[in-house]
């Protein structure tokens, strides 16, 4: 086959073409094509802003070719391809894609931190203006049109002192020499697939796709297990984190979509899942989401189909792999745990006994071929397990009866299996549609006939049965929800406040870090963002100076992580410590490299002048409220980490929003804002750490 394939004629574009070709030779050595130049509206059109152009600018010529079968393939940059593509053509992505990040160009290879007060900036989209309205005010920010390498002769020229572009598109031709600074996806986010490249070809025509299929990556079906977020395998975790696409469905806990990459499509499958990040409608029919499936899959993309559960029990996976197989696609399975077992073993029994239970029937109240589910059951009075079955209980009662279940039969109804609001409902046989109904028994649950609790441990968790609220940013909350959760609280995230990183104009004090005596550090997070910064300027810990001072131990453990030890701590750890301690040594004349935030204590820098040393802070992050709705759920206690997080609470929330709950807090500081609003903490942190805050909460509910 000779396939025609059509590109624009920029330089990019043929790089771009020239890659995929050789791709392609690689696998089909006897591939043979041409490269045709078709010229876009975007090519013809050099002075229009882009904000203002169609959506198919730069495609919309090309397409047409493809529609009309001029070409056989065409190849993009995947982020200029419009949302709704011709309903002709099909669209496949290349594995192995470029830096998503922008960059900066300038003409000497000089940062922006050293071009001159009034340098012009060219940017070609709103937001890359914003980037350097909102932190280079001081330059002058015009429009710029052209390739890429148009662009970069218009910086040589004199014409503009810098320009902002893909990083992808200076890999791709081969002008990493020319850039002077990457920046970060945090602080300028890209659009979504930059630096991929894409292909469109007819969807009627088989030959392109059998070229591009051994590129293709198998789609991953992953089980979620039964609810608890930590309950899934470590090769699960994995395929999420490298995922493009994720469907999943709506018993898999939300959670684990947070390991998912900022830029992966997730795409909620399953009936009343709560809307979440990217996702589209939810889609209910099964056919439905085989279709899905197998685009998402023939598109390219790395797909993730995470299933609550086990992949391989009533999961529906039998269809889902059958549309797969119809188009010759790749699949993998990674198992999960199944809640048949992992809700039994909460609950406090096991299926198989060798005095009792040699073995047990599964079976679901949802089938097509039986009228109810015990209709399926292959020996009656075996040990029973019911998915699904809910809401057919008084129905299955009567067939079991029928079938020779004696009425007496202990019965257990587990709901919301191993989460922290787990329910264990124990009866009867005969009672069992009137347990479900006054205990108002709801999905996800699952009956187990012929079972009674033998060792109960799940409800002897010393917070099991109560509600914490937390109010602390995610780089905080998220530890005391594992361990909170960990304890049986059932947890309600209302995060207050957001930890932002700080756009660092120069980055030459972090690359100069190495050149400082001391490093003194005073919060958790801002070891954490300094890690992180570092990293973004090609630096790691071994930058840092010999000598480290933190305030406080939970400071120094966070380093320790990172495998820095940590010399120097106050004993009283508070900033009347660290001036005690600084008083002990002769730093006169020595630097200081001080990380902080918004809301740090400007007096340190004073303190390190007092005793002659030379102090240099660095903002790193910022602290800044939440905006969210008054809290809606009730809960036995809240958690407050910092006076912020406490007024944050109170612009949003009324002293009824307390009522009778406990209050518990890290730190004095967080105690005294919250006697502003007359209220005061059940629970002080001892020490003023997360695992502190947590055994304090542990000891007063312990005492009740």
């Amino acid at each position: 086959m000779n396939l025609r394939i059509g590109t624009r004629p920029s330089l990019l574009a043929r790089q771009q073409t020239f890659e995929v070709i050789t791709a392609l030779k690689t696998l089909h050595p006897s591939f043979e094509c041409n490269s045709i130049p078709i010229i876009t509206a975007g090519d013809l059109d050099k002075l229009s802003p882009l904000e203002l152009a169609a959506d198919n600018f730069f495609t919309g010529k090309i397409e047409e070719s493809l529609v009309q079968g001029l070409v056989d393939m065409a190849v993009h940059s995947a982020k200029d391809l419009p949302p709704y593509p011709s309903p002709l053509l099909s669209t496949f992505l290349m594995p192995n894609p470029e830096d998503p990040r922008d960059v900066v160009v300038t003409r000497d290879g000089q940062p922006l931190r050293a071009l001159p007060k009034h340098a012009v900036i060219g940017v070609s989209s709103p937001r890359r203006r914003a980037f350097i309205e909102k932190n280079w005010p001081q330059f002058v920010v015009k429009s710029i049109r052209g390739n890429v390498d148009e662009r970069i002769k218009q910086v040589d020229e004199g014409r503009y002192d810098a320009i902002i572009t893909a990083a992808a598109a200076m890999h791709r031709l081969k002008l990493q020499n020319r850039i002077a600074e990457y920046i970060h996806r945090i602080f300028l986010p890209t659009p979504h697939l930059q630096g991929f490249l894409a292909l469109q070809y007819r969807s009627e025509n088989r030959e392109v796709f059998n070229l591009l299929k051994p590129l293709l990556t198998p789609c991953l079906f992953v089980g979620a297990g039964p609810g608890d977020p930590e309950l899934i395998s470590v090769k699960g975790q994995e395929a999420i984190s490298n995922a493009t696409c994720i469907l999943y469905d709506r018993l898999a806990n939300p959670r684990l979509l947070w390991l998912s990459d900022a830029g992966c499509e997730l795409i909620s499958v399953g009936k009343g899942n709560p809307t979440l990040l990217h996702n589209m409608p939810p889609t209910a029919e099964q056919g439905n989401i085989n279709q899905l499936l197998v685009r998402k899959v023939k598109e390219g993309h790395k797909v993730v189909r995470l299933k609550g559960g086990d992949t391989g029990i009533y999961a529906r996976i039998s269809e889902e792999i059958a549309a797969l197989e119809g188009e010759s696609l790749p699949f993998q399975i990674i198992p999960g745990i199944s809640s048949l077992s992992a809700c039994a073993q909460t609950a406090g029994f096991s299926l198989t006994d060798r005095e009792r239970n040699p073995g047990f029937s599964v079976v679901t109240g949802h089938t097509k071929e039986y009228a109810s589910a015990a209709d399926a059951i292959a020996k009656p009075g075996t040990p029973l397990v019911l998915f699904m079955g809910v809401t057919k209980a008084e129905e299955t009662v009567e067939k079991l009866l029928q079938q020779g279940y004696e009425p007496q039969i202990p019965v257990t109804v587990v709901e919301n299996g191993t989460l922290p609001n787990q329910r264990v409902v124990t009866g009867v046989l005969s009672a069992l549609s009137e347990l479900v109904k006054n205990y108002a028994i709801r999905p996800p649950a699952l009956l187990y006939i012929g079972y009674s609790p033998d060792f109960p441990w799940f409800e002897k968790k010393p917070l099991h049965g109560k509600t914490v609220a937390i109010t602390a940013s995610s780089a905080i909350g998220d530890k005391q929800y594992a361990q909170l959760s960990a304890l049986g609280a059932q947890v309600v995230e209302y995060p207050t406040i957001a930890l932002v990183p700080q756009y660092i104009k120069d980055s030459l004090l972090l690359e100069e870090l190495h050149t400082y005596d001391w490093l003194l550090v005073t919060s958790q997070n801002s070891v954490h963002f300094l890690i992180e910064r570092l990293e973004e300027c090609g630096r790691d810990i071994r930058s840092f100076p010999k000598n480290i001072m933190a305030i406080g131990p939970s400071t120094a453990r966070i380093l320790k992580e990172y495998h820095i030890a940590t010399e120097y701590i106050p004993e009283n750890h508070s900033l009347e410590g660290l001036q005690k301690l600084l008083a002990t040594l002769d730093v006169r004349g020595q630097r200081f490299f001080i990380p902080i935030s918004n809301l740090s204590n400007p007096g340190i820098a004073g303190m390190v002048s007092e005793v002659g040393g030379l102090p240099t802070l660095l903002e790193l992050y910022r602290t800044e409220s939440v905006q969210q709705q008054p809290i809606q759920e009730p809960f036995d206690l809240v958690t407050f980490c910092s006076g912020s997080a406490v007024r944050s609470f109170f612009s949003m929330n009324t002293h009824d929003a307390i009522g009778k709950a406990a209050i518990a807090v890290i730190g004095k500081p967080t105690a005294t804002a919250l006697a502003e609003y007359g209220l005061q903490p059940v629970v002080v942190a001892k020490p003023s750490t997360t695992d502190g805050l947590v055994q304090g909460i542990v000891e007063y509910f312990g005492g009740k």
